[in-house]
């Protein structure tokens, strides 16, 4: 890992993702982009060739130069000796600049911090990090809460030991060489998606003959739902960090579907991390 890439609108919640993201950059020797991203007067009141009124553009010079201040001070506030951290600020989309702020800058890993809405406007129109979650292309960790001495030493991933986790298996693998942390695989058996114990037991069997069966743990555990099972395991173990795949679906197969990793990043009191499945 060389690059963690941390979105920020300078909350107390994005402060808390640079927490976790200093803890992961220092353990993967990694650098630190943090960029503030402010909407375009152009989005919604204005076409493109349309002259923006005197007044509204010096309003918006007067917030960026607001904004290149608060992240200046931002990065000299979390400045740290073993860790690089550079700021910036970018006007446009979130999703688009964030997508091209990954590609420019090679970003290993996004940073974030969320407010784990919930009710009737998330489920009607979802919150930026979901948003983020499903459409990033890199491993992308979701930050809720404030972590007390943060440290990656045991992270949960819940998987169903198919073909989809293999690419994710391998990055953590990579990023475990880098920093000692222990891997616990997860297989959570419920009433809705039951599954006998031979069939669980046969698709571990044909995953551990192409992974290295000394790097991670393997657990099975039943519960009434894959929520339920995670966090209860997560707590048993003292998890520092609970790792997902997601589909990054939208629309009605989203609304209709749901989608577990997106439950756990407004839900879960440890951070999470997702990885996208590609689309096939």
């Amino acid at each position: 890992m060389k690059t963690i890439l941390v979105p920020t609108d300078l909350s107390r919640e994005a402060d808390h993702a640079i927490d976790v993201a200093i803890v992961m950059a220092r353990q993967m020797k990694a650098n630190i982009e943090l960029v503030h991203i402010l909407p375009s007067l152009y989005d919604k009141a204005y076409a493109d060739t349309a002259a923006l009124p005197e007044e509204g553009r010096k309003a918006f010079e007067e917030e960026v130069a607001l904004a290149k201040l608060e992240i200046e001070n931002l990065v000299q506030h979390y400045q740290v000796k073993d860790v690089a951290m550079k700021g910036s600020v970018k006007i446009g989309s979130i999703f688009q600049d964030i997508a091209d702020n990954i590609v420019k800058l090679e970003a290993d890993l996004i940073v974030l911090g969320t407010k784990g809405d919930s009710g009737l406007h998330e489920f009607f129109i979802g919150s930026n990090a979901e948003k983020v979650v499903r459409r990033a292309l890199c491993p992308v960790i979701t930050v809720r809460k404030k972590v007390k001495d943060f440290k990656l030493k045991q992270v949960v991933f819940a998987t169903d030991f198919t073909k989809n986790a293999d690419p994710f298996i391998h990055t953590l693998q990579q990023w475990q060489k880098a920093s000692d942390f222990t891997i616990h695989l997860l297989y959570v058996n419920t009433p809705l998606h039951f599954q006998t114990t031979g069939q669980i037991r046969a698709r571990m069997h044909t995953f551990l003959k192409k992974h290295k069966e000394e790097d991670f743990t393997i657990q099975m555990v039943d519960d009434y739902s894959e929520l339920e099972g995670i966090n209860a395991y997560a707590q048993e173990v003292r998890a520092d960090l609970i790792a997902m795949l997601t589909h990054g679906r939208e629309g009605v197969d989203h609304v209709l579907e749901g989608s577990l990793a997106e439950r756990l990043v407004n839900q879960a009191s440890i951070p999470i991390i997702t990885y996208r499945l590609p689309a096939h």
